[in-house]
């Protein structure tokens, strides 16, 4: 389940493989939803942390 830490979102995830092409996560700004993918297979590894960044820039 995600958390707030600060400006931060967190979540536990349990080792696994993803495949190519899966949506990681999504954020809807206004009524336009964006998500996020890889090209690869992500594997998440247990006790190990993966940081993703989102910047949002204005037209």
């Amino acid at each position: 389940m995600p958390s707030r830490v600060g400006d931060e979102w967190r979540t536990i995830v349990v080792p696994q493989t993803v495949n190519a092409g899966t949506t990681l996560f999504s954020i809807t700004i206004g009524d336009v939803p964006y998500k996020f993918t890889k090209n690869e297979n992500l594997t998440y590894i247990w006790q190990r942390s993966m940081l993703s960044s989102i910047l949002l820039l204005e037209d």
